[in-house]
């Protein structure tokens, strides 16, 4: 597919977050769906291209120039209560977290 876009089940990819609040609750954020676009419409694309400062000669470096570009991140966020403090049901919530670019 030449469409620019990729889209990609991270759940199978990223390992869900847990932290866990003493005493209060356990909060687990899981990644779904990641989308990207605008893949097709770049001006400049280097790849591990090696530095040319000699304090950081030994790194590498990437760098892409987009028309436009749009991504966007599926989250969960579950808050369950554990302890004496919090009581009730689980808390969980859904999102969308997104990012538009357009060069000018």
């Amino acid at each position: 597919d030449r469409s620019g876009a990729v889209s990609v089940n991270a759940s199978s990819i990223v390992p869900t977050i847990r932290v866990e609040v003493p005493g209060l609750a356990t909060v687990a954020v899981d990644v779904g769906m990641v989308n990207i676009s605008g893949l097709d419409e770049f001006s400049l694309f280097k790849l591990l291209v090696p530095n040319a400062s000699a304090a950081e000669r030994h790194s590498l470096h990437s760098t892409a120039t987009f028309a436009s570009f749009a991504a966007s991140l599926d989250v969960r966020v579950n808050v369950t209560p554990a302890g004496e403090k919090l009581h009730g049901s689980s808390l969980v919530e859904d999102f969308r977290l997104a990012v538009k670019a357009k060069a000018t």
